[in-house]
């Protein structure tokens, strides 16, 4: 019995429960990525310590494994999702800020007719970017290019409010989020959505004859 586990290739075993966290209908698909993952940590544990297998090897099935779930049906709605909510957000705060101006901004109140100017068009902009994205999300995994112009665009903004920061003091809490947001937050679903792109081009060669 210990020599047939310790012959289990572990890399197939991967591939299997890949399949069916992949393959399984939605409504249970995260219960079956969480079995997968539980699975490939018992394995690690088994194979690693009890059977002496090359902690490398178990390392790469490990990361193959994570990286294939990860990135793909379920990491693409995920990828949807916060990018549905990301562009939302842009679009109500871009229209709310083209209508009423900066009258209602936190800390805000009366400004010259320039700045009100100028703020109502920079938020045309912002509400372009959500769009953009909007437009985007039926096909993420293709628009790299769009998704990557639109929010980098988000990112060199966090970088000039982080600048306005150093030259004139902190903003409101409301603002200090939003900094987070482009500084961290934008590069982290870049970096998702090159995976994405990444996982879907692979599985598309492997349908491919």
């Amino acid at each position: 019995m210990v020599q047939f586990l310790k012959s289990f290739d572990f890399s197939l075993c991967c591939c299997d429960i890949e399949h069916a966290a992949c393959n399984h209908p939605a409504g249970t698909r995260k219960a079956q990525s969480r079995f997968s993952i539980e699975f490939i940590g018992r394995w690690l544990t088994i194979q690693s310590l009890a059977f002496g297998v090359p902690s490398d090897r178990v390392a790469r099935g490990v990361r193959s494994s994570t990286s294939r779930i990860l990135g793909g049906a379920m990491g693409r709605r995920g990828l949807q999702l916060l990018l549905g909510v990301l562009a939302t957000v842009a679009v109500a705060s871009g229209l709310f800020g083209m209508i009423f101006g900066p009258e209602f901004l936190p800390d805000g109140g009366h400004v010259s007719a320039t700045i009100d100017s100028e703020y109502r068009f920079v938020n045309a902009f912002w509400f372009t970017a959500g769009a953009v994205v909007m437009w985007s999300l039926p096909r993420v995994e293709r628009a790299t290019a769009v998704l990557r112009l639109t929010l980098g665009a988000a990112f060199l903004g966090g970088v000039a409010r982080l600048w306005a920061a150093a030259a004139s003091g902190w903003p409101n809490p409301v603002f200090v989020a939003a900094l987070g947001i482009e500084l961290l937050l934008v590069p982290v679903t870049l970096c998702w959505q090159a995976r994405v792109t990444t996982a879907s081009g692979a599985s598309s060669d492997q349908d491919s004859p």
